[in-house]
């Protein structure tokens, strides 16, 4: 079985394959505010010096961009960056 099927209630949490649900969410909770938007945020403001390239930190290809007028696979690392 898949362990996004295997679910079990402990009292008003939900455990899948015995990790409770809250764990997750601090866990990703601190990735993304303590690590992923801090980065990005110094980056954009270049109060640190870092190129392109940091982007294949976080993404990697195949990546699928959208706008309002367009949209596009990137196929390959060096259309993500380039």
């Amino acid at each position: 079985m898949s362990r996004f099927t295997e679910r079990g209630s402990v009292g008003d949490r939900v455990r899948v394959d015995g990790v409770c649900d809250d764990m997750v969410r601090v866990e990703v909770r601190h990735w993304f505010f303590d690590e992923f938007v801090p980065t990005w945020v110094r980056v954009g403001s270049s109060a640190i010096a870092r190129g392109p390239e940091f982007i294949l930190d976080y993404w990697d290809a195949p990546l699928h961009i959208s706008t309002p007028t367009s949209q596009e696979w990137l196929r390959d690392n060096d259309a993500i960056i380039g």
